[in-house]
């Protein structure tokens, strides 16, 4: 609520993050609607989600969700398979959620299968689109922000997935050269 209410303000707010923990569901996960994850977690983050669109999706003026790009992930996935607590352990792939107005929505990389010989370590969902392919297109394309190689430092080889709406500028991998592609774009 904080957040939106400081978008609505109009102050310049470009960047917010917000932590929702608890996913490091090593037991009891639930398999019924109950359980950590299914109740405890998925639940209260989709109404969080909902909530902040809804709060923001008004109407001429007052419709933030064209300029709003919100990324929901996680820095490690969990294993496909159950522990003996009923929970699962630290995994390899997971997913991302991507919302907003210049969203394009669907599903986006390549899906890596469930048999045994398509995950990773025989386990494990395979990692099949790194995570920062997906944030540099919302870099370069929402918030016009190139200089790549200053956010992710060793990073290169950025191609668009689609996920978003916006034009693609150069990117720059170059960190040391941020000062000369930066400047410029402060000024406008």
């Amino acid at each position: 609520k904080t957040i939106a209410q400081t978008i609505k303000m109009q102050v310049g707010l470009r960047v917010a993050t917000i932590d929702l923990g608890g996913w490091d569901t090593h037991e009891y996960q639930g398999s019924d609607g109950g359980g950590y994850f299914s109740y405890g977690l998925v639940e209260p983050l989709a109404e969080g989600l909902a909530a902040f669109y809804a709060d923001l999706d008004g109407s001429g003026d007052q419709n933030f969700t064209n300029r709003l790009t919100v990324v929901v992930m996680s820095e490690f996935g969990r294993k496909l398979v159950m522990n003996d607590s009923r929970g699962s352990d630290h995994g390899h792939g997971n997913a991302m959620l991507v919302l907003g107005g210049e969203v394009n929505g669907g599903v986006y990389g390549d899906w890596p299968g469930l048999a045994p010989g398509q995950l990773y370590q025989g386990r494990d969902l395979a990692i099949t689109t790194d995570y920062r392919r997906v944030l540099s297109e919302i870099l370069i394309r929402r918030m016009e922000n190139p200089i790549l190689g200053a956010i992710f430092p060793g990073y290169a080889g950025y191609s668009p997935l689609g996920i978003t709406q916006g034009v693609d500028l150069t990117p720059v991998y170059d960190a040391s050269a941020a000062h000369k592609v930066f400047l410029p774009l402060v000024k406008k």
